[in-house]
């Protein structure tokens, strides 16, 4: 190509895309929120720790076979390979929300929703983009796979029902390529 040519072509240069998947997974949420039930201990006992609201995920068949359909789903839609950094359960009592706050240091991060009742409060991603705040306000469905970059700012809106709004959380990271034995 001469260098004139060169000079008349049009680069693409991204500077940002913000992408934020949904999907679903169809499972017995009836039996898997029995199971849930079963999760009471906590990942922070620190009422000012982010994890304080959220409890360790049991060890149970339903909730383990969500959580691997979960990544092979998440690794088709991303392109690689992924491995759990951590998985949670995040119970929002009535009329409690979820502060603003983001996962970075993380590749990508998940919520799913194996119930949902009008007015729990949608899931809101926060962008600040050439000094205005964007909010983009996604209202869950029942089985609903939310996927989004680990960094991007998120909240939830006030649970306005009497239910407990239960989802299951989690950050991926990329998988380590393995190291060859010399």
């Amino acid at each position: 190509m001469e260098e004139g040519e060169n000079r008349m072509k049009v680069n693409n240069h991204v500077l940002a895309i913000i992408q934020v998947f949904e999907t679903f997974i169809d499972i017995d949420t009836d039996v898997l929120l029995q199971e849930i039930k079963k999760s009471d201990e906590k990942m922070n006992n620190d009422i000012n720790h982010s994890f304080f609201e959220d409890y360790k995920c049991p060890n149970t068949p339903l909730l383990n076979e969500l959580k691997n359909r979960i990544k092979d789903k998440t690794q088709e839609i991303m392109g690689v390979n992924l491995e759990y950094a951590q998985s949670w359960i995040h119970k929002t009592s009535p009329k409690a929300s979820t502060g603003l706050h983001n996962h970075r240091g993380n590749f990508c991060s998940f919520v799913y929703y194996p119930n949902f009742i009008e007015r729990q409060g949608g899931l809101r991603f926060i962008i600040f983009w050439n000094g205005k705040i964007i909010e983009r306000i996604i209202t869950p469905e029942k089985k609903m796979l939310l996927i989004f970059p680990s960094e991007v700012f998120h909240y939830t809106g006030q649970n306005d029902t009497k239910e407990e709004r239960i989802s299951i959380s989690g950050n991926f990271d990329m998988q380590q390529k393995e190291q060859k034995k010399e």
